[in-house]
């Protein structure tokens, strides 16, 4: 059986790659090895590994993230990452390392997979977003040696990079697989979990730091809940993610002090999608908007500029983290009727929800001892450029 690592170090990652993790746990040809780090063993976000125990066996724990939220905490727990990493890849000896996204975590594994000749496959690479985040995922996708993409945009980005097409092929977004297989939670299921009641209208929010806004970032979580207050619709909150200025967007939220704005730590995957489902309107600037959203007919508020350049669908209005301006695109997200019939449709960019088959198809037709673990650049200057290379 071919042994295939993953990396998780956030709720958002694991929720998306759940269906795939699943898939490869019930393939009779393949191995998952758990590697569990980042947010998953910090009391503060949740210790969501709680979670991940419920069904999956954890093979190694790996510390890395450090209690400071600042630009220099976020090297050093990339620095304590690689060196940890690469002890758990010594121990566990995968024969592939699957890594999804532009996180941290994931950019640590590619480098210490790379130096020990582990093969890495990528996910969701050729993605652009306009910060640190796209910068990473750029830096593990040049370290990976299989992409799987979510769409052809993404393929033909990867070209234009120098990866040759012969090691890309086209899944779909893993985002939407849980979507569009899993059973959601009932109104008053969401409510049990939750703790709340839910009235008939309700937002959704959540904003994470980007680290080069760093200064200006308490304003414009500021501006973000002067317009959730104006708006006075009842809001569910989810805590931002780890990066440097978390605790900036923290304190903000909990000097609010409204009652009807609800904060969680962490809301498990089933409830979160099923909550978007029951939702009116999304908030923030969480792919989640961009991604996931667009397949519940979900309007969403995408605020600032943490998702810039991505691919877009009809559900998405795009706003400065001004606060009349947040408020103004609520309101016409909440009213305009021909607004609210196209997002409707559900036309989603990303995929059809069978990435997790596609990944593990994959995985179990790759044979290990075929593949060139020494990367030529695929030069696009002496080849003809289109939409057309995937």
């Amino acid at each position: 059986m071919k042994k295939i690592a993953y990396i998780t170090g956030t709720r958002a990652d694991f929720g998306r790659m759940m269906y795939t993790l699943k898939e490869i746990q019930n393939s009779e040809e393949l191995e998952l090895q758990l590697i569990v780090t980042g947010m998953h063993l910090s009391s503060q976000y949740g210790s969501t590994i709680k979670e991940i125990e419920k069904d999956f066996k954890v093979n190694s724990k790996v510390e890395m993230l450090l209690a400071s939220d600042s630009g220099s905490s976020m090297a050093q727990s990339l620095g304590f990452g690689i060196i940890n990493i690469t002890q758990s890849l010594k121990e566990l000896e995968p024969d592939l390392l699957l890594l999804l996204g532009d996180r941290g975590e994931m950019l640590a594994g590619a480098i210490a997979a790379s130096h020990m000749n582990i093969p890495t496959v990528h996910i969701a690479g050729g993605d652009i977003s306009g910060t640190i985040d796209e910068s990473i995922r750029h830096a593990i996708s040049k370290f990976a040696h299989y992409h799987l993409t979510s769409t052809k945009e993404h393929a033909n980005r990867l070209i234009a990079m120098g990866e040759s097409p012969e090691r890309i092929e086209v899944v779909g977004a893993t985002d939407l697989d849980a979507i569009l297989n899993m059973k959601l939670l009932s109104k008053k299921e969401v409510e049990q979990t939750l703790g709340i009641t839910l009235e008939p209208s309700f937002l959704v929010l959540t904003y994470h730091p980007v680290v080069s806004e760093i200064t200006s970032l308490e304003l414009q979580m500021r501006n973000v809940i002067k317009a959730v207050h104006e708006i006075d619709l009842q809001t569910i909150v989810i805590s931002p993610n780890s990066d440097a200025g978390s605790n900036i967007i923290q304190n903000v939220i909990n000097e609010q002090g409204k009652t009807k704005v609800h904060v969680f730590k962490n809301i498990p995957y089933q409830c979160f999608l099923s909550t978007l489902n029951l939702a009116n309107v999304m908030i923030g600037n969480s792919s989640s908007a961009i991604i996931e959203a667009p397949s519940f007919g979900l309007p969403s508020v995408n605020i600032g500029s943490r998702q810039q350049g991505r691919t877009r669908g009809n559900n998405v209005i795009d706003v400065e983290p001004d606060k009349n301006m947040i408020v103004e695109a609520v309101r016409y997200a909440l009213n305009n009727k021909r607004f609210l019939e196209i997002a409707n449709k559900k036309n989603n960019p990303y995929g059809q929800g069978d990435a997790y088959k596609k990944i593990v198809h994959f995985l179990e037709n790759i044979k290990i001892e075929d593949v060139n673990l020494n990367k030529s650049f695929y030069d696009l200057t002496n080849c003809h450029l289109n939409k057309n290379l995937i």
